[in-house]
C-alpha cells in the first residue's frame, strides 16, 4: 500500500533552533558569527506557519502518528506494520510531498485511510493523505526513489540580509555531475559514500502568507546526505557575505572535503520535504486512488 502525505516529520512549531545544532560547540570565530546571523531576528514563527498551516502542534513524529493510526487497522492480519518513506528528516523539519509504503493482507478501503490518518494529526492541516493506491511487493518508498527536491524558508533579517539573486547565483553551480559532498554532511557513517548528484538548485524572494518576506531556496538530487541541505543553505549565505561576486565561492566550499570549512546547520523549521520523485520506478499513476492491497 502507497500513501501520500503531507505534514512534518517532527510536529513541533515554536522552536527555532533544532536541539543538536544548538549543542554544537563553535569555536570563537567566523562559524559563530554564521549561525548568529541565521537565528537572530528572524521570523521562524512565520516560516513554521507558512509549512504547517498550524501555529502549534506537539513535539512527536509523522511517522509514529501513522504507526499508531495504522495498527488497529491490520489488527486481524497476525502480521507487524513496518512504514517506509521516500526521506527521513530531522526533527522539526516539514514534508509537504511525502510518501509512505507498507504491506498489508488485509483489504484497506480509501476511506478507511483517509479516517486514519485525520485521526492521527494532532492539530489540522498538519497530517494530510492526498492520495492512496496500490504498488507492487518489491516497490520501496525509500530505495525506489530516484530523486528528491527539498525547499528551505530563510525569513528575512530585519538587519539587512543576502539577495536573493547572490544566493541563486552561488547555487546554480552546484547543479550537473555528481560530486563529493562530504563537507556538507554530518555524522556521515564510516564508509558510506558522500557523492550525490544535485540535479537543479535556485533561491528567489518569495511573500509568505502572513505578509512577511522570506528566501526560498530549493534544491532537488538523487540524494542526500544527512544534514547535507540545511548546511548547504547555511554555507550559501555564509559564502555570499564573505567572498560577494564569487559565483564559484559555495562549490568550492561544499566540495572542499572539510566539514570545518563549511558552516553549522540552518534550523530545521525553515526545511521542508517537498517531492520525490521515481522515475522509470514509479508506480503504476493509472491505478486507481485507494485501491487496498499487498
Amino acid at each position: 500500500m502507497l500513501l501520500t502525505s503531507s505534514g512534518h516529520r517532527s510536529l513541533r512549531s515554536s522552536s527555532c533552533i533544532d536541539s543538536p545544532a544548538a549543542r554544537l560547540s563553535l569555536a570563537d570565530g567566523w562559524e559563530r558569527e554564521a549561525q548568529a546571523f541565521l537565528e537572530a531576528g528572524r521570523d521562524w514563527e512565520a516560516v513554521g506557519r507558512a509549512l504547517r498551516d498550524s501555529p502549534e502542534a506537539p513535539e512527536e513524529t509523522v511517522m509514529g502518528r501513522l504507526q499508531a493510526a495504522l495498527e488497529p487497522l491490520l489488527a486481524s492480519a497476525h502480521h507487524g506494520l513496518f512504514l517506509s518513506s521516500a526521506g527521513r528528516t530531522d526533527a522539526g523539519v516539514s514534508a509537504t510531498g511525502q510518501l509512505v509504503t507498507f504491506y498489508s493482507w488485509v483489504p484497506l478501503s480509501p476511506e478507511q485511510l483517509h479516517a486514519a490518518v485525520a485521526e492521527a494529526a494532532p492539530a489540522p492541516r498538519t497530517l494530510v493523505l492526498r492520495a492512496a493506491r496500490r504498488v507492487p511487493r518489491a516497490f520501496h518508498a525509500t530505495f525506489a526513489a530516484t530523486r528528491r527536491r527539498y525547499t528551505y524558508l530563510l525569513p528575512a533579517s530585519p538587519g539587512g540580509d543576502v539577495p536573493a539573486e547572490a544566493l541563486d547565483a552561488l547555487l546554480k553551480p552546484l547543479a550537473g555531475a555528481a560530486r563529493d559532498y562530504r563537507a556538507l554532511g554530518r555524522g556521515l557513517p564510516k564508509g558510506k559514500d558522500p557523492s550525490t548528484r544535485i540535479l537543479a538548485a535556485a533561491a528567489s524572494r518569495v511573500a509568505l502568507p502572513c505578509g512577511a518576506e522570506a528566501v526560498r531556496l530549493d534544491v532537488a538530487g538523487d540524494r542526500f546526505l544527512r544534514r547535507q541541505v540545511r548546511t548547504l543553505v547555511a554555507t550559501a549565505v555564509h559564502a555570499a557575505r564573505s567572498r560577494p561576486g564569487d559565483e564559484l565561492a559555495l562549490l568550492d566550499l561544499a566540495t572542499c572535503g572539510d566539514v570545518h570549512r563549511t558552516a553549522p546547520a540552518a534550523p530545521a523549521i525553515g526545511l521542508c520535504l517537498a517531492e520525490a520523485g521515481y522515475g522509470a520506478a514509479a508506480p503504476d499513476e493509472a491505478q486507481s486512488r485507494g485501491e487496498s492491497g499487498g
